[in-house]
């Protein structure tokens, strides 16, 4: 598989292409043979001299980086190298809600599989919006696009929150224009859809239709393609899960109906409000649980990018190689002598062994 390489990432084909990025499977080239596998977002060329595209990516990898949590995808590194613009995440080896939404047998998934999952996500979404800039200011982030695209579902049972893209916050260098809505309309707070400023509880209000779905198996607002459709529908009662699914707790229909109240004012006041009243009411499955769900349920799709990883990192350990032998600072940044594929030392670090193996011992640890 061919790759290319920008700094120290090698870079293989895009498994995602949006309109401002693509998304690759890639592998960082690190120092003394540590190499890792990462997913990178590279901003596409014909975006790369718009100021305005530039400041959005680099906004969404700013305000992701200052989230330190378990439950929201981690941001790595931003490379900027001459018309190439990349910001590099964690690499999560699971499936989105979307993804999963496709898999044959997978959906809905169990009731306590389906609260633990929005559990999770709301931790990492109060974790969003208590975050902090550098001077300890609050930054007032609310991310504006929560969806089953951008939740992720590790094997190891961990939820993880992505794409700040069109996240808002009170310092952001990259002001949306007024009246300009970003995000996936079915999933948008009332507020939003009429592009009238928004907080937290804009989110609050998207994971209560994300769980609305992953405990009914629908769409809430299926067929509603419309801008002035989905205005109409959020005006409507929200039907109780329970209705359309046996073994819902109603105490778990009304969680879901205070999050998807059209006026904010009668939503949960917060994420982790929501979250501790969904882990009072429960059911609520173990993380083991969860990733033994997202195990089953995506073993097709696991499969193909198991193997695509593999055939990934064999031919990136080749493309390292051959990196660090045109770089040698890759492989030796302390001056001590590069690693050569096979682990051994090149010939002046035995030499220096030879001459004063204690000392040339201590230098290398």
């Amino acid at each position: 598989m061919v790759s290319q390489r920008i700094g120290r990432y090698l870079l293989f084909p895009p498994f995602a292409v949006g309109g401002v990025a693509s998304v690759h499977l890639a592998r960082m080239v690190g120092s003394v043979s540590f190499d890792r596998t990462c997913a990178i977002k590279r901003l596409h060329p014909h975006h790369a001299h718009d100021p305005e595209v530039v400041a959005m990516l680099l906004d969404e990898a700013r305000l992701a980086a200052r989230i330190r949590h378990p439950n929201v995808g981690t941001v790595l590194d931003v490379v900027a190298e001459g018309d190439e613009l990349l910001v590099v995440m964690e690499y999560v080896h699971g499936l989105s809600l979307a993804e999963l939404r496709r898999c044959e047998g997978a959906w809905p998934p169990p009731v306590p599989v389906a609260v633990a999952i929005v559990e999770q996500l709301l931790r990492g979404l109060e974790a969003a919006h208590r975050t902090r800039d550098s001077h300890g200011d609050l930054l007032a982030l609310v991310h504006r696009d929560v969806s089953p695209h951008n939740v992720l579902v590790g094997t190891d049972g961990l939820v993880r929150l992505v794409d700040f893209g069109v996240a808002q916050a009170e310092r952001r260098s990259q002001v949306s224009h007024t009246g300009q809505v970003k995000g996936k309309l079915a999933y948008m707070a009332p507020e939003q859809l009429d592009a009238e400023p928004v907080d937290p509880r804009a989110d609050v209000y998207a994971a209560g239709v994300v769980l609305w779905e992953l405990l009914t198996g629908q769409r809430m607002f299926a067929g509603e393609d419309e801008l002035a459709g989905h205005r109409r529908a959020r005006q409507a009662a929200v039907v109780p899960p329970s209705g359309l699914r046996a073994g819902v707790p109603a105490a778990v229909d009304a969680v879901v109906a205070r999050a998807a109240e059209a006026e904010r004012d009668q939503r949960w006041p917060s994420a982790e409000a929501m979250a501790e009243a969904l882990r009072e009411v429960g059911p609520l499955a173990r993380i083991d649980e969860v990733a033994a769900w997202v195990s089953s349920s995506g073993a097709t799709l696991l499969a193909q990018r198991q193997a695509l990883l593999a055939t990934i990192e064999q031919g990136a350990d080749r493309a390292a190689t051959a990196a660090r032998r045109e770089h040698p600072e890759l492989g030796d940044p302390a001056g001590r002598g590069a690693i050569r594929a096979d682990g051994q030392r090149d010939q002046l670090t035995r030499e220096r062994r030879a001459r004063s193996p204690r000392k040339a011992l201590a230098q290398d640890s």
